[in-house]
């Protein structure tokens, strides 16, 4: 368990570092461009995390996973979420805190539904890819985008990537999407009426079936819905 911890934070450390060198090459910049992010939920056992990898070696970019997003909101001490914040330039805080401001009358600013979004909202200053954690609801400007399969496939894909037996992932999945929905729900009930969606509402720019498709060509499907989101990346 300890090794695993130690695992995690190197991979977060890795991350932090890699946030602060983009955002003093940002800085350095004239002009700098708009962030292009894109934001992928999943189901699990459906390829998200596979997809997002590869995604994220075609465009050059960082992907920020689930676990990630939850060791930095949980400790937002100096040591993390701090180091990040303090990494962008006052605009960009100014404008994190403002946004953060509409959830301060709903949220304890030091519970983790408070801390985040502010997450997420600084990660979105750089160019990335965000996996999970209602990313895709704080970013309504990112390209969202959704990933599922048959529950056939993902049992498969769980029995062939995790060493589950079928019953084992059966159930496993059926928790996972439970969880992530009662998720959702908490996550929308702290959002202000400029963020706030319903069934009527499409959550999604782009829904894959990976029953169908492999995950180089989900990336690619992704990375053509991002250039005609944002238009085509600068030399």
């Amino acid at each position: 368990m300890a090794s695993h911890s130690r695992i995690k934070d190197r991979l977060v450390n890795d991350a932090i570092r890699r946030f602060q060198i983009l955002a003093e090459e940002r800085q350095e910049a004239d002009e700098p461009a708009p962030a292009r992010v894109i934001t992928i939920s999943r189901q699990l056992g459906a390829g998200g995390r596979r997809v997002g990898e590869a995604l994220a070696e075609k465009l050059g970019c960082p992907m920020y996973d689930k676990e990630i997003l939850e060791i930095l909101a949980r400790r937002p001490s100096a040591s993390y979420q701090g180091k990040m914040f303090e990494a962008l330039d006052e605009r960009a805080q100014n404008e994190i805190e403002s946004i953060m401001y509409t959830f301060m009358g709903r949220v304890d600013k030091h519970t983790y539904l408070f801390l985040l979004p502010k997450t997420v909202l600084t990660l979105a200053q750089h160019d990335c890819i965000i996996l999970g954690r209602g990313a895709h609801l704080f970013l309504p400007d990112s390209l969202r985008v959704r990933v599922e399969a048959s529950l056939k496939t993902r049992i498969a894909n769980m029995v062939h990537f995790e060493g589950m037996s079928e019953e084992e992932a059966r159930k496993e999945i059926t928790r996972s999407d439970r969880s992530r929905a009662r998720f959702v729900r908490q996550v929308a009930a702290i959002l202000p009426p400029k963020y706030c969606w319903d069934r009527t509402c499409r959550m999604y720019d782009l829904t894959i079936n990976t029953d169908h498709f492999s995950m180089a060509d989900a990336a690619s499907m992704i990375i053509l819905a991002a250039e005609k989101r944002f238009g085509p990346e600068a030399e």
